[in-house]
């Protein structure tokens, strides 16, 4: 009877560890985690994927946005000891466990998580959830998977300790060139762009939110005897903002040669006095490699993250980007065609003279407002040393349009350097953002000109007040106007008109 029970022990310790282990065995063939969230524009699913079927060489692929206009999808190689790897990695997590798990609390907004695993023998684990409180095996194991496949795509370029290397020396060099910009007897080199946009809760309580955004750059090339390439690029660009107590700041720093996002930090502060900060470090390609978080001064541990691919600031940076295209390097803005029923000329120019008398009223009243809605950029820039400096200053007047959105009455800029000095100004249709009237007056060489243009609903000059000393100079019928009223209700609107 004994002897049996000897024999009985090793079977049944056998049949227990099968019953526990709960993971297939089999070769590993595909693994992938992907999150979808909801609620949130031109932002489509993210994943990542390890396909390892026989026969082929195995492979990661990594695509954000995925189902939008915006998907970027790219893949790498990987060998078979890191098809392996994966595969231990997710024996000894045990994801078998997570079989057929599904959970929907059917939520307003959010991010739905996937993982998924197939096996040659031809079994498979699907895991979805989408709840606040999801099952602890499946948040460990969606992280687990996106770290290890996001390392193993990282493995084409560069460790990742050299490229965090990299950043940290690249940022180090532009808030030197920060600090010293406009110094030593030399001109800045930077755009600084200020909105004020606020929201009046009621006669008593006004929310005035402020927004300061400082672009630095530098010329692109070195100038040469021959050629003087006036392209800037920008290197780096911090904002602050503030809205009733709660505080924001933020940096993008750039590659100084390529031009490609590398590095942002975000440092948040509530009004009651919470702290947060963000540290993303991009690849040359805009993918994330590797986030960093603290709370209250404290690190936050990798695993107790949510996961992210510092996709929002990298479209963030984007955006900034355009704008400094625009705004820096006069990047050429398509005009928009109409083809609209046109009202009579006397009927129009009373319209436009009656426009340009309410806007400037409400310029002056806006200046004294406790609540003022305005947007200021200047632009300070050299073509370089042996040419004068150049100031560019942009003022935006706006209100608040039946949708709720920011409608652009009037646009002023004024150009000074030693050898000349302009003024403009741009009216806009009451009730759209196109261009009704435009007003120039230059100074050049004690020579004073002037130019006033009219425009119909479709853009099309009908009338025009020329003052020159040259007797033949019947100006352009506005043509530089609009190009340059082009570039700038396209920055208003990304600015003002779109999530800072």
């Amino acid at each position: 009877m004994k002897q049996r029970l000897m024999l009985l022990i090793p079977l049944m310790l056998s049949l227990m560890t099968c019953w526990a282990q709960t993971t297939p065995k089999s070769q590993l063939i595909y693994c992938s985690c992907a999150a979808t969230p909801y609620g949130i524009p031109d932002k489509g699913k993210d994943y990542f994927e390890l396909i390892a079927d026989e026969g082929i060489i195995p492979k990661v692929v990594r695509c954000t946005d995925a189902g939008t206009h915006l998907e970027k999808k790219k893949e790498r190689t990987v060998t078979a000891e890191d098809v392996k790897r994966m595969q231990q990695i997710l024996q000894d997590l045990d994801v078998g466990k997570l079989k057929g798990y599904n959970r929907d609390d059917e939520m307003m907004g959010g991010t739905s998580y996937r993982v998924y695993m197939e096996y040659a023998d031809g079994q498979k684990i699907n895991a979805t959830w989408y709840t606040h409180e999801p099952k602890e095996l499946a948040v460990t194991t969606y992280n687990t998977i996106l770290r290890t496949l996001s390392a193993f795509f990282e493995q084409g370029s560069g460790s990742k300790d050299e490229q965090m290397k990299h950043i940290r020396e690249v940022y180090s060099i532009a808030k030197q060139l920060v600090a010293t910009n406009g110094k030593g007897g030399k001109s800045p080199h930077d755009m600084t762009i200020t909105l004020n946009d606020g929201t009046q809760v009621d006669e008593d309580f006004i929310i005035n939110e402020e927004t300061e955004l400082k672009f630095f750059f530098k010329k692109k090339y070195e100038p040469t005897d021959e050629v003087i390439d006036p392209t800037s690029a920008c290197y780096f660009i911090a904002e602050e903002f503030s809205a009733h107590g709660h505080l924001i700041n933020r940096e993008w720093l750039f590659d100084p040669e390529k031009g490609h996002l590398l590095f942002v930090f975000t440092r948040t502060e509530t009004d009651a006095g919470h702290v947060f900060e963000n540290r993303y470090y991009y690849d040359e390609d805009g993918d994330l490699i590797e986030q960093k978080k603290k709370e209250g001064g404290k690190d936050v541990d990798e695993v107790d993250m949510e996961p992210y691919d510092g996709g929002m600031e990298l479209k963030q940076a984007k955006q900034y980007l355009e704008v400094f295209e625009t705004m820096v390097n006069r990047k050429e803005v398509e005009q928009a065609e109409s083809n609209v029923k046109t009202t009579a000329k006397a009927d129009r120019l009373k319209m436009i003279k009656s426009t340009y008398t309410s806007a400037k009223n409400k310029e002056a009243k806006n200046s004294k407002s406790e609540l003022p809605r305005d947007m200021r950029i200047v632009i300070h820039d050299q073509l370089a040393e042996d040419y004068p400096p150049v100031t560019n200053d942009v003022k935006f007047f706006f209100e608040l349009d039946e949708k709720g959105g920011n409608h652009c009455y009037f646009i002023s800029d004024q150009r000074n350097s030693m050898y000349f000095k302009e003024y403009g100004e741009y009216l806009l249709a009451p009730d759209s953002h196109k261009l009704i009237f435009s007003f120039t007056q230059a100074t050049e060489e004690g020579e004073t000109y002037e130019y006033r243009y009219y425009f119909d609903e479709n853009g099309e000059c009908i009338d025009r007040k020329v003052k020159s000393p040259e007797v033949e100079d019947e100006g352009d019928s506005g043509v530089d106007d609009k190009e340059e009223f082009n570039k700038y209700i396209k920055v208003f609107d990304m600015l003002a008109n779109t999530s800072m």
